[in-house]
């Protein structure tokens, strides 16, 4: 009997079927003198049921009767807890999980889910040393959740949440606790010097992105130096204009050149520059700066027909809209 009811409920368990998996592994935990895994089932099969009381009960059942199995009974309940965003609950199951096996895999990956979850990103880049020295994931998947969470660690960081002194020491704190090798990585170098000039310290901005482009061309970077403001206008440039060298037919470095120039009132040089920008990529950006431009100096009709062109070019690229069903 026990057998059958184990077997029922661990199919239906897999098929989804919550309610008869519920009842079937329920009572196999009853009659078993080994019944850990119907326990976990059962509550699992709870939990995707809604009920949450009758989820707990099973785990704390499963606990009195298997004590030895206090480790698997408190990883089902933290996995159960993430699954229905009972995140405080989550947290300190996983806290009394750390402290009595500080290096288990499964440990360290839900503490990983649960910051992922709460985006506490701060948190999750203090815990990847111990994901990656306890070969938690893959390198690759490591990687790259190593990076999204220095990314996106420097993005909350950087906003202006809070008094913008305290966020500029947040944000420079962030960027110095980050990992040497991960500074000169474009997207990070754009999300730090970005937020450097949301928080008003363009200098500073300027000098970083300077300072990563020498060391290695990158359009993204080119854009935002593009529309930071340095010391000196005509020293930023000047130096933007010597990557033209290596990289005279780029149109990012184009366009940021057509804007530093209008920046120092060089109105023929923006204009060449921004031409040739759009010669090589016709952006909707550049047809904006131009446009912008040529109104300024008086080609009306000009400068109207790029807006339109722009326009058209951000429009093309915007979804397709589903036309409502008629009633």
């Amino acid at each position: 009997r026990v057998e059958r009811a184990s077997q029922k409920g661990l199919r239906e368990l897999a098929e989804g079927q919550w309610g008869p998996a519920l009842e079937h592994l329920r009572a196999a935990a009853g009659h078993d003198r080994r019944p850990l895994v119907h326990y976990l089932g059962a509550a699992r099969a709870a939990n995707e049921l809604g009920d949450y009381a009758q989820s707990d009960a099973l785990l704390s059942e499963a606990r009195e009767r298997e004590p030895d199995a206090a480790l698997a009974v408190g990883l089902t309940q933290a996995q159960l807890q993430i699954a229905r965003g009972d995140y405080v609950q989550a947290r300190e199951s996983l806290a009394l999980l750390r402290e009595q096996k500080p290096r288990h895999p499964q440990v360290l990956a839900l503490l990983q889910q649960l910051y992922v979850q709460l985006e506490e990103w701060p948190e999750l880049c203090r815990l990847l040393p111990e994901l990656r020295k306890y070969k938690v994931l893959p390198v690759e998947r490591l990687d790259e959740l190593e990076r999204l969470a220095w990314a996106a660690a420097l993005e909350q960081a950087g906003q202006p949440a809070q008094a913008r002194d305290e966020a500029l020491q947040a944000l420079n704190q962030q960027w110095q606790t980050m990992p040497n090798g991960l500074r000169g990585e474009p997207a990070l170098v754009e999300v730090y010097a970005a937020g450097l000039a949301r928080l008003g310290a363009e200098e500073k901005a300027e000098e970083v992105l300077q300072a990563a482009i020498r060391k290695r061309f990158d359009a993204r970077l080119v854009e935002l130096y593009g529309q930071v403001r340095g010391r000196d206008d005509a020293r930023q440039l000047a130096q933007a204009e010597g990557w033209l060298k290596d990289h005279p037919d780029d149109p990012v470095l184009l366009l940021a050149l057509g804007r530093l120039s209008v920046r120092n009132e060089l109105w023929g040089k923006a204009r060449d520059y921004l031409e040739a920008s759009l010669r090589f990529e016709f952006r909707p950006q550049t047809c904006a700066e131009l446009g912008r431009l040529l109104a300024r100096l008086g080609e009306v009709e000009r400068s109207n027909q790029l807006f339109q062109q722009g326009l058209g070019l951000v429009e093309r690229n915007l979804p397709v809209a589903v036309p409502a069903a008629r009633p």
